[in-house]
């Protein structure tokens, strides 16, 4: 039975860029089912965290944190010069009284941090996971700080409770490094380097269930207002494939490969961390373009595995 669901895993880590797609494609198509796993949201995102730091070398991060300027560098770029430059950006073009509730949809998404995913998402495209993971800890560790300071200089109308931010994600990622360092210490790092391709299955399955719970909702969206939902899609493409290549390009002088990596990381981010902080007082505009910035989340794999491969 192990060996089966192993091969099972494998075969789904293969194909991990298409499976997320087809997950996606199910999200939408089965909202009862995302009514029952949206609960469940914390611990997927959880697992996600301990599988990357379970795959993650020590001695690399070591050598990581040890030189630290890539990592400041993406940290710097990712919670400073982005949620800045978003709020110049829209104010100059006259969003934030054209269209508030985009607005705001647009200034949370720039402010939170990178997703928890994202570190898998890099080593499924072919990159080292361990700028990513560390330029997570980082934003972690600086978003309660960092998040309510910018939203208040940007007079986004929304209370922020930094104190619970804080705890939340320090005991998180805390947690989440203790179990994974614990079982790549336990089960051993040959033996996780084997069958990568069957964690990286875990993995997909772990997106799956943050996927089909907030994918529930596009579909009747669609069909309420087609020309509305649309164009907020084509906005969420915008927003991330467009950061994603603005980064890509600034931080090039650290190399394509590593460029790219950082670049996946401050473009994929965690706009469902905000939804759980201040869900109930945000307009279902933000709801609505929080599911369909799923897009170009689960379809970037796809396209950047091709690319890595020509990166140096």
């Amino acid at each position: 039975m192990l060996t089966r669901l192993v091969a099972g895993l494998s075969w789904l880590g293969r194909r991990g860029p298409a499976a997320l797609v087809v997950l996606m494609l199910v999200g939408m198509a089965l909202p009862p089912l995302g009514a029952i796993l949206r609960p469940y949201v914390g611990e997927g995102v959880f697992a996600l965290l301990v599988l990357a730091f379970m795959r993650i070398d020590p001695e690399r991060l070591k050598a990581t944190v040890r030189r630290p300027g890539t990592a400041l560098l993406s940290l710097g770029w990712t919670m400073l010069a982005v949620p800045l430059c978003a709020y110049v950006g829209l104010t100059a073009l006259g969003v934030d009284e054209s269209a508030p509730d985009l607005y705001l949809s647009l200034m949370l998404q720039s402010v939170t941090m990178p997703m928890m995913a994202t570190p898998s998402i890099v080593m499924m495209i072919g990159l080292d996971g361990t700028i990513a993971l560390v330029g997570i800890v980082l934003a972690g560790l600086t978003m309660p700080v960092l998040a309510p300071a910018i939203l208040g200089v940007a007079g986004v109308p929304i209370e922020l409770e930094p104190t619970q931010l804080a705890i939340l994600l320090a005991g998180t990622l805390a947690g989440s490094a203790a179990l994974g360092l614990l079982v790549r210490r336990v089960v051993g790092a040959a033996r996780i380097q084997r069958n990568r391709e069957a964690i990286d299955g875990m993995n997909v399955m772990c997106m799956f269930v943050f996927a089909v719970a907030v994918m529930g909702d596009v579909i009747p969206s669609f069909l309420a207002d087609p020309w509305y939902a649309a164009g907020l899609t084509l906005v969420a493409f915008a927003a991330n494939v467009g950061l994603m290549m603005v980064s890509w390009l600034v931080l090039r002088p650290a190399g394509g490969r590593t460029a790219l990596a950082m670049a996946v990381t401050a473009s994929q981010r965690n706009m469902g961390l905000m939804l759980a902080v201040a869900g109930s007082a945000l307009p279902g505009t933000v709801w609505l373009y929080v599911a369909l910035g799923q897009f170009p989340i689960y379809l970037a794999p796809v396209v950047l595995k091709r690319v890595a491969t020509y990166l140096k």
